[in-house]
């Protein structure tokens, strides 16, 4: 990379080199930068190892793209989340989603204690407006392969297709080959890749039930389920979104106000294909590309071949 050059990938959102980078710290921000044409809202500062520069993970508090840029090619001072309140970006971090009603029944005395109740389920955007939907495919820790032939035959449905991909720290430090294959399909033209962090870990113990697990689980880091995703994301050369899929779909009132201090979009869905949810124009849809759940990709085909797929496919970045 040249000396004077703003952007870290040189497209702006990826660099299809095979060899990794090295972020020696990553750290959540908020500033408002300026280079006197462009304003930007910076939520993370980054350094790379041999390189003096400090880098900015940079939002279009409008467009919600994102961009990694060199520190001295913006002026930037601290400014506070409510004070984006009128931007598409600042309006859709600090939207407050429903929690359940307060006044539950309380049990009965010397009754044993009922387990805690899941605060939320698929909370986050859900829906977009306008006609087509949203595809969103989840890549949670696995030891089966993507399943490319699901992506190549969304390459030939549509020029350049949209697909937002929910990304486990873990997936990718697994499956480097086939996160490898995703980046090359963007350079080629074939996919336009929002890349939405899943977490790290992704846990999940199947002992126990939602109410208590995925994020939700003791001893949970949430700022490395956060963080460490980013890291891997772009040291191995993308750039993450402003998005966030919690694990399961589960959170809860204090997990959302977590996920707002890290300036993060929560995503929900409203037709999980494999669970036969119908999509309709405006839907978030979910599937699996993970090799987890074949079903949900085997129905998105039916769907699309009974053209109950709402076309054309949306970029995640219309959906707030």
């Amino acid at each position: 990379m040249l000396a004077d050059q703003c952007l870290l990938f040189e497209d702006g959102r990826q660099d299809v080199a095979s060899a990794a980078l090295k972020i020696t710290e990553l750290k959540s921000v908020l500033l408002k930068c300026s280079n006197g044409v462009d304003e930007r809202i910076a939520t993370r500062s980054l350094k790379i190892a041999k390189q003096s520069s400090t880098y900015y993970l940079l939002v279009d508090p409008q467009s919600l793209k994102t961009e990694i840029q060199r520190q001295g090619c913006f002026r930037c001072e601290p400014i506070e989340l409510s004070a984006l309140a009128n931007t598409r970006f600042g309006a859709a971090v600090t939207k407050e989603w429903p929690a359940p009603p307060k006044n539950k029944p309380k049990a009965p005395p010397l009754a044993p204690a009922a387990p805690p109740q899941v605060d939320l389920v698929n909370a986050g955007f859900h829906r977009g407006g306008g006609t087509g939907s949203f595809l969103t495919a989840d890549l949670c820790p696995s030891h089966l392969p993507l399943e490319r032939a699901f992506f190549e035959a969304l390459e030939k449905q549509q020029v350049n297709a949209p697909v937002a991909l929910s990304v486990s720290g873990r997936w990718l430090e697994k499956h480097l080959e086939d996160f490898q294959w995703l980046k090359n399909q963007v350079a080629n033209g074939n996919l336009d890749v929002t890349w939405i962090n899943h977490s790290y870990y992704h846990k999940y113990d199947e002992d126990e039930d939602d109410d208590v697990n995925f994020m939700r689980l003791p001893g949970t880091n949430f700022k490395i389920e956060i963080l460490r995703t980013e890291r891997v994301m772009i040291e191995n050369g993308v750039t993450p979104s402003v998005f966030f899929r919690f694990p399961g779909l589960i959170s809860d009132q204090k997990l959302m106000h977590r996920l707002q201090s890290y300036s993060l979009i929560p995503i929900g869905k409203d037709a999980w294909l494999a669970e036969l949810e119908i999509p309709h124009d405006g839907s978030i849809m979910l599937v699996h590309g993970n090799g987890n759940e074949p079903a949900g990709l085997v129905r998105y085909q039916k769907l699309l071949s009974r053209k109950q797929i709402p076309l054309p496919l949306q970029p995640l970045s219309k959906v707030p």
